[in-house]
């Protein structure tokens, strides 16, 4: 227990030392002026504006209304002490109520919308500068996302209200809530640009809690404890530094106990589909027969796919010691390579992952550093070539991300993961990964055995790959482009054959149409000069006016027909 909590509390303050290390955020700032003039932005709207009207209410606006009030009062003086504050708490009250319908609440709208669009612009350039070009979401997954977020954000924040009640630590139990919630707030703008789920999201959360409570607590700190519209002010101002500390850090886990999983957002989870249920469905989401949303990207049926086979494979190692585990994974791995030196892929990675859920990381930082390097690393690079050998590029791509985790310097892992970044077409990426291979590999120190020079002819053969990948789909692609412009041309001139073809008919039938009104004339014309003829001659010129109209309308009628037939 006294490991655990050592551990968990390592962790708070390594979040709460990522959260002031201000220095991690100043290269943002020298690289990039769109987050320097966003940044700014928010300073003048929340800060001189927002922060500086309720400052000038209350300490200009008030005093002068209670100053006139004084000088009111000893002018005439009416009323008792008692009135007078009556009437000062009345005017104050009536005040007040106008500044906050008149300006308060329709300036935090008008900074809710401008901050949001400039929190995303400082998002997506920090996140350019540090991992790349962001992973692209399916709006249907974004919709669905969104939304089912806010009803959780929305039970959660009922959760803080209500711990806040509970007595003696309730304000403790709700500032840790806000802590969680706030970093919640700073840390998905970077996941959601990585493109991870919002179930992800919030396991990672609640796997490093105590991480993320740590981090929140200094923005929590300046918010807590002043009046609401103050902490909103407080919020809007200092969030920018906040956004970009978390796409900067990672959550540094202890591991063992600490590591363990806390619902924070169990309760939500549990309330928010059902809310989801009574308000209304925001998608369809229908399972196969293996228990797959239809909806679920290739990412995320990846992460499934093999969470799952890693429990399944848990569960039957679980009852054993220390040396029958040892002995498991010695098997196990010798199966696994010697079923990769046959061919038989997934065979290897059935026997890697076998191997891999019976690790013993021990009860020590030491123990499981050990660990790592000898046994997860090598395992899960051997687990990660069976899936490319597989071209499961999404799980290969998985594996090495669970392994660069681990050590950032794998030279191993990141020629696989730029293996697969390419064949998913991700080649900038790719070529990041085989750069930093090269840059470790000039280094005084390689984190995976090998030898250094046929290393370097091995990433400089795989960026010519790369290169090489890149021009072939670039040529797909501007084939496929050229055969849809072709398509489209020849639909186009179909279509223009057609309107030409409806122009020459409507022109026939207006034309048809103008005879008609000339008849229609003709006899009207006919019939207006009877007045003036003689009856007898006007009668008969307008019968045969009528005649010749009735025979043309038949005409017109049969000529339609047979166009149309």
């Amino acid at each position: 227990m006294s490991d655990a909590f050592s551990a968990g509390f390592r962790e708070f303050c390594g979040g709460v030392q990522h959260a002031v290390s201000l220095h991690r955020i100043l290269l943002f700032y020298l690289k990039s002026r769109l987050i320097c003039v966003s940044s700014v932005k928010c300073f003048v709207l929340n800060g001189l504006i927002f922060l500086g009207s309720i400052y000038f209410f209350d300490q200009a606006v008030i005093p002068v209304i209670h100053l006139f009030g004084e000088l009111l009062h000893r002018s005439f003086s009416y009323g008792t002490t008692t009135q007078v504050d009556d009437v000062r708490d009345r005017v104050d009250g009536f005040v007040f109520l106008l500044y906050q319908v008149l300006w308060m609440y329709p300036i935090y709208c008008i900074s809710f919308i401008l901050n949001t669009i400039w929190y995303q612009e400082i998002a997506d350039d920090a996140y350019m500068q540090l991992h790349g070009k962001p992973s692209p979401t399916p709006v249907t997954d974004m919709i669905r996302d969104e939304m089912y977020r806010a009803i959780l954000v929305a039970f959660f924040l009922l959760q803080t209200v209500l711990s806040y009640l509970i007595p003696i630590i309730g304000p403790a139990t709700s500032f840790i809530h806000l802590s969680w919630l706030y970093s919640l707030y700073c840390f998905e703008y970077k996941w959601s640009l990585a493109g991870w789920s919002l179930e992800r999201r919030l396991a990672h959360l609640e796997q490093n809690w105590a991480y993320f409570a740590g981090f929140g607590s200094p923005f929590t700190l300046a918010t807590f404890f002043v009046p609401n519209f103050v902490s909103k002010g407080i919020f809007a101002l200092l969030f920018p530094v906040f956004l970009l500390l978390a796409i900067a850090c990672d959550p540094v886990s202890e591991g063992g106990e600490a590591s363990r999983k806390l619902p924070i957002f169990r309760i939500n989870e549990v309330m928010a589909p059902v809310a989801t249920d009574v308000c209304g469905s925001v998608t369809l989401q229908r399972k196969t027969e293996n228990g797959i949303m239809l909806n679920t990207s290739k990412k995320e049926i990846a992460y499934l796919d093999t969470k799952a086979r890693v429990k399944h494979s848990a569960q039957q190692v679980a009852q054993l010691d220390k040396p029958a585990k040892a002995q498991w994974i010695s098997t196990q791995r010798q199966a696994g390579n010697d079923a990769f030196r046959n061919g038989d892929y997934q065979k290897a990675a059935e026997a890697y992952i076998q191997a891999l859920t019976a690790l013993d990381f021990g009860s020590s930082v030491e123990k499981k550093i050990v660990c790592q390097q000898e046994l997860q690393i090598p395992l899960t690079c051997n687990l990660a070539a069976c899936m490319l050998m597989m071209e499961q590029w999404e799980k290969a791509r998985l594996m090495c991300d669970q392994v660069l985790a681990i050590d950032g310097n794998c030279t191993k892992a990141l020629q696989q993961r730029a293996k697969a970044k390419s064949k998913l077409t991700q080649f900038d990426e790719a070529r990041a990964d085989v750069t930093r291979a090269k840059q470790i590999a000039r280094g005084p120190t390689i984190s995976v055995g090998d030898g250094s020079d046929q290393l370097m002819d091995r990433l400089d053969k795989q960026l010519d790959d790369i290169s090489r990948a890149e021009v072939r789909h670039k040529h797909c692609l501007q084939q496929r482009k050229q055969f849809q412009k072709k398509m489209m041309q020849e639909a186009v001139g179909k279509l223009y054959n057609d309107k030409k073809e409806v122009g020459r008919v409507q022109k026939a039938e207006s034309i048809q149409q103008q005879q008609q009104n000339n008849s229609i004339l003709t006899f009207t014309e006919a019939a207006l000069a009877c007045n003036g003829w003689n009856a007898g001659v006007g009668w008969i010129i307008a019968m045969a006016a009528m005649f010749c109209n009735a025979i043309s309308r038949i005409l017109v009628a049969t000529r339609g027909k047979l166009k149309t037939a």
